[in-house]
């Protein structure tokens, strides 16, 4: 994977800051940015465009009954008295709490060698910035091939004519005519289940583009108004 590549370096850059990259993808680009002073300054840009998305969001309380259910499992307000007997000796024994840290430790030593060395299913994952003619970056598109999906976030919104919509376009390789992935919102982010032949197609498709059309979308199944946005498709 070139890591030089200007799309890519924007889109993973864009990615980071979201939070939505994970992972051995995401502990790559950590060493990227402890090598690379520019990268860390497109990071720091991405943080800047991004970071009034999180001023409109408010605290979420959480509401008392769950509070009481935690401390009811937790034992809190309860008449806990220990009966007296072999139990109790046992309970409070140093045998049996160094047993059970031996196997903490246990568990614990064997859940990160799972996580550090045994074989994890790698699937390829695909990420685009869509932008637009003056190379501002408007929507961030990345694939969740496991679900057969694409989340779309925009990153920066969008002023749609009334009786007008947005809609997602797949450009193929080779020339092919571009297929439809749905429509896109000008404000909200949005997922959109992708059929299994457009998943196929993923790995050899160039880029994908947003066009304007009719409220609804293309009624020829082509774009059939002007294409507005389109960004290169980078895999992961």
């Amino acid at each position: 994977m070139n890591y030089q590549d200007h799309e890519l370096r924007q889109a993973l850059a864009a990615e980071y800051v979201l939070g939505t990259l994970h992972g051995r993808a995401r502990q790559r680009f950590e060493r990227l940015l402890e090598q690379d002073a520019r990268l860390r300054q497109v990071v720091s840009s991405w943080e800047q465009k991004l970071g009034p998305l999180n001023e409109g969001l408010k605290p979420v309380e959480v509401p008392e009954e769950v509070w009481n259910k935690v401390q009811k499992r937790l034992g809190h307000g309860q008449d806990q008295k220990l009966k007296v007997g072999l139990f109790t000796s046992i309970w409070n024994s140093l045998l049996l709490w160094r047993s059970l840290t031996v196997v903490a430790t246990l568990v614990l030593a064997f859940a990160v060698y799972l996580n550090l060395f045994a074989p994890k299913l790698v699937v390829n994952q695909y990420i685009a910035v869509i932008q637009d003619s003056q190379q501002q970056a408007s929507w961030l598109a990345k694939t969740d091939l496991n679900n057969n999906q694409i989340v779309i976030h925009v990153l920066n919104e969008q002023t749609l004519p009334l009786g007008k919509a947005f809609e997602l376009w797949m450009l193929p390789d080779g020339g092919s005519a571009p297929i439809s992935m749905g429509l896109i919102s000008p404000s909200d982010n949005k997922t959109l289940i992708l059929s299994q032949a457009i998943v196929t197609k993923l790995a050899n498709a160039k880029g994908l583009a947003v066009s304007l059309e009719p409220d609804g979308g293309s009624p020829t199944g082509a774009p059939t108004g002007p294409v507005l946005y389109s960004g290169g498709l980078q895999s992961l």
